[in-house]
Order: structure tokens, then sequence, then C-alpha cells
């Protein structure tokens, strides 16, 4: 795993590489590590508090999965809260849970996910990738093999050992995005003096690379 990671992050120039190539790879290494049948990424936007979906990886298992656009602020519902609360991080019996917090319970991804994963929603882990101003929230559900039993805590350290090894490659790429664009951001001034769309727009670079998701200028 830590070999592939490191594949992707020295044969690809820094310079080409998004966000959404950091959420491929989380996910197409975090679902077969861990065994899961679903496997969601969450980017996290520091300005607005909030967690967007911006990739998902399935089992072979689950056919044609339609889209299911999410987006949770901090505490909103189970993957909102999440993010900020260890205790919501393992659920082995989404049944239970379904049950004595039926508040945190987001009935759209609810039957979504219980209508297109074989045997319906048993289980689900969550996982922190990121350190720096690019952060991710991993999210697994269900195992692969018999789903109906759950996730346990050995899938759990799983997922723990793949956040920690896709941190330190994500904190570096973090920083050398910050500092790629706020070198491009000195040299803006006299490079366009005459054009301030072309400045305005490596601010907001800037702000992006920091953090902040779609800044208004």
């Amino acid at each position: 795993l830590r070999e592939s990671i490191a594949g992707f992050f020295s044969r690809t120039p820094a310079a080409n590489i998004t966000p959404l190539d950091i959420a491929e790879l989380i996910g197409n290494n975090a679902l077969p590590a861990v065994g899961g049948q679903a496997c969601a990424i969450f980017q996290y936007d520091w300005l607005n508090r909030r967690l967007t979906k911006i990739h998902v990886n399935y089992d072979e298992s689950v056919h044609n999965p339609r889209v299911l656009k999410e987006a949770y602020f901090v505490g909103e519902h189970l993957t909102g809260s999440a993010w900020d609360q260890v205790q919501y991080r393992h659920i082995p019996d989404f049944d239970k849970f379904r049950d004595t917090k039926p508040g945190l319970v987001f009935k759209d991804s609810d039957q979504y996910h219980s209508e297109c994963l074989p045997g319906g929603l048993q289980s689900i882990l969550y996982g922190l990738v990121g350190r720096r101003s690019l952060k991710f929230l991993i999210r697994v559900m269900n195992r692969a093999e018999s789903p109906q039993l759950p996730l346990n805590y050995r899938h759990r350290e799983i997922l723990d050992s793949v956040c920690a090894d896709l941190n330190e490659y994500t904190d570096e790429f973090s920083n050398r995005r910050i500092i790629r664009s706020f070198e491009k951001l000195s040299t803006s001034g006299t490079r366009h003096i005459t054009d301030y769309r072309i400045n305005l727009k490596e601010i907001s670079d800037c702000l992006g690379a920091v953090g902040f998701h779609d800044p208004c200028i």
C-alpha cells in the first residue's frame, strides 16, 4: 500500500495533481485494503466547515449505482458528526444506530445505500486524512464478503493504518501547493500589472490552496 501511494506521487508532477486526484488515490487504496463494499471520500472546506463528497468507489458486488450527491456541515447527520466526534467513526450495527439516533440519520443517504448495497446498509467506518490545509473524510460501508457481519476493530485498525500512510504524502502535497501558489502570487503584481482579473484569480488560487473553497473575490 505504501509503495503504491509513494509511486503515485513520485511519477506524477506535483503541479499536475489536484484534490480530486488525491481523493481517487485514497478511495482506490482504502476500499480494497479494508475490504468494504463502498467507499466515499469527502473533502473538507475550512471556510464553510462543510464536507462534500467528491469521489466514490464500489466493490464489484455493487452494480450500476446511481449518483447521490452528498454534503454535510460539521455536526450535521452522522457523516458530519464523524468529522470531529470520535464516537461516531465506527458504527458496527447501523440498524441499532438508526433506532437509537434517528436524528443523525440522513434519510436520502440511508435509503440510497440500503437499496444499492447487497444486503442493505449494515456497518460504517470513518477515517480522516490530512493534517494541513487539505483534509478528507473517508467513509467505508459494509464488508465486501459477508456484509451481514459488521466491520470490526480489525477493519478499524486497517483503515487507521491507511490514513496514517496517506497523511505523510497528503500533507507534503498540501505544503507544496501552498508554497507554489504564494510564489506565483508574489510575482503576479509585476507580471500582470494591467490586468487585475489575473491578480484576483491568483489570490483566489492561494486561498484555495490553504483550504478555502470558492472564495468570493
